[in-house]
Protein backbone atom coordinates (compact mmCIF):
# COMPACT_ATOMS: atom_id res chain seq x y z
CA UNK A 1 0.00 0.00 0.00
CA UNK A 2 1.48 3.23 -0.87
CA UNK A 3 0.14 6.69 0.71
CA UNK A 4 0.81 10.22 -0.66
CA UNK A 5 0.73 13.15 1.52
CA UNK A 6 0.14 16.79 0.61
CA UNK A 7 1.95 18.29 2.98
CA UNK A 8 0.50 21.55 1.95
CA UNK A 9 -2.65 20.69 2.00
CA UNK A 10 -5.73 22.62 4.27
CA UNK A 11 -5.09 20.43 7.00
CA UNK A 12 -1.88 19.57 7.96
CA UNK A 13 -0.44 23.11 7.79
CA UNK A 14 -0.80 23.32 11.13
CA UNK A 15 1.98 22.97 13.05
CA UNK A 16 2.36 19.06 14.27
CA UNK A 17 -0.56 18.26 12.20
CA UNK A 18 1.32 16.09 9.40
CA UNK A 19 3.88 14.73 11.79
CA UNK A 20 1.15 13.65 13.95
CA UNK A 21 -0.72 12.11 11.08
CA UNK A 22 2.68 10.40 9.76
CA UNK A 23 3.29 8.78 13.18
CA UNK A 24 -0.55 7.18 13.37
CA UNK A 25 -0.35 5.64 9.52
CA UNK A 26 2.94 3.83 11.10
CA UNK A 27 0.98 2.35 14.15
CA UNK A 28 -2.20 1.75 11.88
CA UNK A 29 -1.05 0.24 8.52
CA UNK A 30 1.93 -1.45 9.19
CA UNK A 31 3.44 -2.09 5.86
CA UNK A 32 2.80 1.15 4.38
CA UNK A 33 4.84 3.21 1.88
CA UNK A 34 4.62 6.99 2.79
CA UNK A 35 5.86 9.50 0.34
CA UNK A 36 5.74 13.25 0.39
CA UNK A 37 4.81 15.49 -2.43
CA UNK A 38 7.36 18.15 -2.94
CA UNK A 39 5.40 19.90 -5.91
CA UNK A 40 2.49 20.42 -8.20
CA UNK A 41 1.99 17.00 -10.31
CA UNK A 42 4.59 15.59 -8.06
CA UNK A 43 1.27 13.09 -6.50
CA UNK A 44 1.01 12.01 -10.33
CA UNK A 45 4.67 10.93 -10.75
CA UNK A 46 4.82 9.20 -7.84
CA UNK A 47 1.31 6.98 -8.68
CA UNK A 48 2.00 6.47 -11.74
CA UNK A 49 5.69 4.94 -10.92
CA UNK A 50 4.14 2.92 -8.17
CA UNK A 51 0.70 1.40 -10.33
CA UNK A 52 3.33 0.92 -13.17
CA UNK A 53 5.71 -1.40 -10.13
CA UNK A 54 2.17 -3.10 -8.94
CA UNK A 55 1.27 -1.61 -6.03
CA UNK A 56 -2.33 -2.32 -6.01
CA UNK A 57 -3.64 0.27 -3.29
CA UNK A 58 -2.98 4.05 -3.05
CA UNK A 59 -3.97 6.39 -0.77
CA UNK A 60 -4.83 10.26 -1.58
CA UNK A 61 -3.77 12.32 1.37
CA UNK A 62 -4.89 15.54 0.53
CA UNK A 63 -7.64 17.36 -1.23
CA UNK A 64 -9.70 16.95 -4.34
CA UNK A 65 -6.71 19.00 -6.33
CA UNK A 66 -4.18 16.24 -5.03
CA UNK A 67 -6.67 13.39 -5.75
CA UNK A 68 -7.09 14.75 -9.85
CA UNK A 69 -3.24 14.76 -9.77
CA UNK A 70 -3.28 10.92 -8.58
CA UNK A 71 -6.29 8.98 -10.44
CA UNK A 72 -3.93 11.49 -13.32
CA UNK A 73 -1.17 8.86 -12.73
CA UNK A 74 -2.89 5.53 -12.30
CA UNK A 75 -5.22 5.71 -14.98
CA UNK A 76 -5.12 2.40 -16.74
CA UNK A 77 -4.08 0.40 -14.57
CA UNK A 78 -6.07 -2.16 -11.82
CA UNK A 79 -5.49 0.08 -8.14
CA UNK A 80 -8.00 0.49 -5.75
CA UNK A 81 -7.65 3.78 -4.94
CA UNK A 82 -8.51 4.92 -1.14
CA UNK A 83 -9.10 8.55 0.12
CA UNK A 84 -8.02 10.27 3.02
CA UNK A 85 -9.31 13.93 3.02
CA UNK A 86 -6.76 16.31 4.36
CA UNK A 87 -8.08 19.65 1.98
CA UNK A 88 -10.09 22.75 3.13
CA UNK A 89 -12.98 21.46 1.44
CA UNK A 90 -13.17 17.62 0.75
CA UNK A 91 -16.22 18.41 -1.43
CA UNK A 92 -15.70 14.34 -3.36
CA UNK A 93 -14.89 12.66 -0.48
CA UNK A 94 -18.15 14.18 1.08
CA UNK A 95 -20.28 12.42 -2.00
CA UNK A 96 -18.49 9.58 -1.14
CA UNK A 97 -19.49 9.76 2.53
CA UNK A 98 -16.24 9.28 4.14
CA UNK A 99 -15.63 9.95 7.69
CA UNK A 100 -14.40 13.39 7.51
CA UNK A 101 -11.81 12.42 10.50
CA UNK A 102 -8.52 10.83 8.92
CA UNK A 103 -8.01 8.79 11.99
CA UNK A 104 -11.28 6.91 11.70
CA UNK A 105 -10.54 6.72 8.26
CA UNK A 106 -6.84 4.64 8.43
CA UNK A 107 -9.23 2.48 11.16
CA UNK A 108 -11.40 1.05 9.02
CA UNK A 109 -9.62 1.51 5.75
CA UNK A 110 -9.02 -2.32 5.77
CA UNK A 111 -13.26 -2.60 6.02
CA UNK A 112 -13.50 -0.36 2.90
CA UNK A 113 -15.09 -1.53 -0.26
CA UNK A 114 -13.90 -1.61 -4.17
CA UNK A 115 -16.44 0.42 -5.84
CA UNK A 116 -16.46 1.63 -9.58
CA UNK A 117 -17.18 5.21 -10.11
CA UNK A 118 -17.08 7.52 -13.06
CA UNK A 119 -15.14 10.17 -14.40
CA UNK A 120 -15.22 13.32 -16.53
CA UNK A 121 -12.99 13.81 -19.60
CA UNK A 122 -11.72 17.34 -20.30
CA UNK A 123 -11.21 18.07 -23.61
CA UNK A 124 -9.37 14.64 -24.26
CA UNK A 125 -6.12 15.65 -22.36
CA UNK A 126 -7.37 15.22 -18.49
CA UNK A 127 -9.99 14.12 -16.32
CA UNK A 128 -12.25 15.61 -13.45
CA UNK A 129 -13.45 13.77 -10.78
CA UNK A 130 -15.38 16.19 -8.73
CA UNK A 131 -16.73 19.33 -10.93
CA UNK A 132 -16.12 20.72 -13.75
CA UNK A 133 -17.19 24.82 -13.49
CA UNK A 134 -16.94 28.10 -15.57
CA UNK A 135 -18.71 31.19 -15.13
CA UNK A 136 -18.68 32.98 -11.47
CA UNK A 137 -17.35 29.63 -10.54
CA UNK A 138 -14.31 30.04 -12.48
CA UNK A 139 -14.37 34.08 -11.39
CA UNK A 140 -14.22 32.69 -7.73
CA UNK A 141 -11.01 30.64 -8.37
CA UNK A 142 -9.42 33.42 -10.17
CA UNK A 143 -9.98 35.96 -7.39
CA UNK A 144 -9.29 33.30 -4.45
CA UNK A 145 -5.41 33.14 -6.45
CA UNK A 146 -5.10 29.63 -4.23
CA UNK A 147 -6.97 30.83 -0.89
CA UNK A 148 -9.25 28.08 0.27
CA UNK A 149 -12.26 30.63 0.97
CA UNK A 150 -14.72 30.57 -1.40
CA UNK A 151 -17.64 32.09 0.25
CA UNK A 152 -15.70 35.43 0.27
CA UNK A 153 -14.25 34.64 -2.83
CA UNK A 154 -17.86 34.04 -4.13
CA UNK A 155 -18.52 38.17 -3.08
CA UNK A 156 -15.15 39.37 -4.10
CA UNK A 157 -16.14 37.73 -7.65
CA UNK A 158 -19.64 39.07 -7.84
CA UNK A 159 -18.67 42.79 -7.76
CA UNK A 160 -17.25 42.60 -11.33
CA UNK A 161 -19.28 39.42 -12.28
CA UNK A 162 -20.66 39.81 -16.01
CA UNK A 163 -22.97 37.08 -17.71
CA UNK A 164 -22.04 35.82 -21.22
CA UNK A 165 -23.72 33.67 -23.78
CA UNK A 166 -22.85 30.41 -24.47
CA UNK A 167 -22.99 27.93 -27.21
CA UNK A 168 -23.67 24.53 -25.90
CA UNK A 169 -24.05 21.03 -27.14
CA UNK A 170 -25.65 18.67 -24.86
CA UNK A 171 -25.87 15.02 -25.99
CA UNK A 172 -25.62 16.98 -29.74
CA UNK A 173 -28.65 18.75 -29.40
CA UNK A 174 -27.63 22.27 -29.44
CA UNK A 175 -28.46 25.71 -27.75
CA UNK A 176 -28.12 29.06 -26.81
CA UNK A 177 -28.03 30.09 -23.32
CA UNK A 178 -28.18 33.97 -23.33
CA UNK A 179 -26.85 35.11 -20.00
CA UNK A 180 -25.25 32.83 -17.95
CA UNK A 181 -24.31 33.37 -14.79
CA UNK A 182 -22.64 29.80 -14.17
CA UNK A 183 -22.02 26.44 -15.62
CA UNK A 184 -21.46 23.45 -13.47
CA UNK A 185 -21.08 19.92 -14.39
CA UNK A 186 -21.03 17.56 -11.75
CA UNK A 187 -19.47 13.79 -11.17
CA UNK A 188 -20.15 14.24 -6.92
CA UNK A 189 -22.61 16.29 -4.89
CA UNK A 190 -20.25 18.99 -3.87
CA UNK A 191 -17.93 21.62 -4.72
CA UNK A 192 -16.84 25.09 -3.36
CA UNK A 193 -16.67 23.37 0.22
CA UNK A 194 -20.00 21.95 0.99
CA UNK A 195 -22.15 23.68 -1.50
CA UNK A 196 -24.74 21.43 -2.86
CA UNK A 197 -24.28 21.85 -6.48
CA UNK A 198 -26.08 18.75 -7.81
CA UNK A 199 -28.32 16.93 -5.20
CA UNK A 200 -29.32 14.24 -8.07
CA UNK A 201 -25.59 13.55 -9.17
CA UNK A 202 -24.29 9.78 -8.47
CA UNK A 203 -21.00 8.98 -9.16
CA UNK A 204 -21.42 5.95 -10.85
CA UNK A 205 -25.14 6.10 -13.25
CA UNK A 206 -22.67 7.14 -16.27
CA UNK A 207 -23.92 10.68 -16.46
CA UNK A 208 -23.06 13.71 -14.85
CA UNK A 209 -25.32 16.33 -13.91
CA UNK A 210 -25.15 20.08 -15.76
CA UNK A 211 -26.78 22.99 -13.91
CA UNK A 212 -27.23 26.50 -15.70
CA UNK A 213 -28.01 29.63 -14.18
CA UNK A 214 -28.60 32.05 -16.79
CA UNK A 215 -30.40 35.81 -16.51
CA UNK A 216 -29.28 37.11 -12.52
CA UNK A 217 -28.78 40.21 -11.46
CA UNK A 218 -26.04 40.45 -9.44
CA UNK A 219 -28.53 41.10 -6.37
CA UNK A 220 -30.68 37.83 -7.13
CA UNK A 221 -27.00 35.76 -8.11
CA UNK A 222 -26.26 37.43 -4.74
CA UNK A 223 -29.53 35.86 -2.65
CA UNK A 224 -29.51 32.61 -4.52
CA UNK A 225 -25.86 31.80 -3.18
CA UNK A 226 -26.89 30.66 -0.04
CA UNK A 227 -29.45 28.27 -1.69
CA UNK A 228 -26.92 26.13 -3.35
CA UNK A 229 -25.42 24.79 0.05
CA UNK A 230 -29.25 23.96 0.86
CA UNK A 231 -29.48 22.37 -2.43
CA UNK A 232 -32.56 24.18 -3.10
CA UNK A 233 -31.42 26.60 -5.98
CA UNK A 234 -32.74 23.59 -8.37
CA UNK A 235 -36.35 24.67 -8.06
CA UNK A 236 -35.42 28.30 -9.25
CA UNK A 237 -36.60 29.44 -12.12
CA UNK A 238 -33.39 30.78 -14.16
CA UNK A 239 -31.49 27.15 -12.81
CA UNK A 240 -31.93 24.56 -15.64
CA UNK A 241 -30.45 20.98 -14.89
CA UNK A 242 -30.16 17.95 -17.66
CA UNK A 243 -27.62 14.46 -17.04
CA UNK A 244 -25.98 14.02 -20.63
CA UNK A 245 -22.77 11.98 -21.22
CA UNK A 246 -21.18 14.89 -23.85
CA UNK A 247 -20.95 18.20 -23.46
CA UNK A 248 -19.59 21.03 -25.48
CA UNK A 249 -19.28 24.48 -24.55
CA UNK A 250 -18.41 27.49 -26.82
CA UNK A 251 -17.80 31.06 -26.34
CA UNK A 252 -16.02 33.51 -28.65
CA UNK A 253 -13.41 34.13 -26.82
CA UNK A 254 -12.69 30.90 -25.15
CA UNK A 255 -13.30 30.19 -21.33
CA UNK A 256 -11.84 29.57 -17.81
CA UNK A 257 -13.07 27.11 -16.28
CA UNK A 258 -12.18 25.21 -12.99
CA UNK A 259 -11.41 21.85 -13.19
CA UNK A 260 -11.45 19.87 -9.36
CA UNK A 261 -10.47 23.53 -7.66
CA UNK A 262 -7.86 24.46 -10.15
CA UNK A 263 -7.99 27.07 -13.21
CA UNK A 264 -7.51 26.54 -16.44
CA UNK A 265 -8.27 28.41 -20.18
CA UNK A 266 -9.35 26.78 -23.19
CA UNK A 267 -10.69 27.86 -26.35
CA UNK A 268 -13.87 25.50 -26.00
CA UNK A 269 -14.71 22.85 -23.47
CA UNK A 270 -15.72 19.10 -24.06
CA UNK A 271 -16.66 17.01 -22.13
CA UNK A 272 -17.13 13.33 -22.03
CA UNK A 273 -18.21 10.79 -19.70
CA UNK A 274 -15.82 7.46 -18.64
CA UNK A 275 -18.32 5.27 -17.37
CA UNK A 276 -16.78 3.24 -14.24
CA UNK A 277 -13.59 4.53 -14.82
CA UNK A 278 -11.44 3.78 -11.68
CA UNK A 279 -11.59 1.73 -8.46
CA UNK A 280 -12.32 3.34 -5.18
CA UNK A 281 -12.25 2.26 -1.46
CA UNK A 282 -15.65 3.36 -0.04
CA UNK A 283 -17.18 2.65 3.16
CA UNK A 284 -20.67 2.19 1.93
Amino acid sequence: MKLIINPNSGKLKQRGKLDALVKNIKRIIKKSYIEITKSPLHATEIAYKAAKNGVKTIISVGGDGTLNEIITGIRGYNVNLGIIPTGSGNDFARSLNLHKNPLLILKNLCNYRPKKIDLISVNGNSVGINVIGTGIDSEVVRVLKGSKKYFAGFYKALKDHQPYNYDISIDGKKKIFENVNLIAIANGKYFGHKMFIAPEARLDDGYFDIIIVEGLSRFKLFCLFPEIYLGLHIHNKNVHTFKAKELEINKPDGLYYEKDGDLAFSDSLKLKILDREITVLTRE
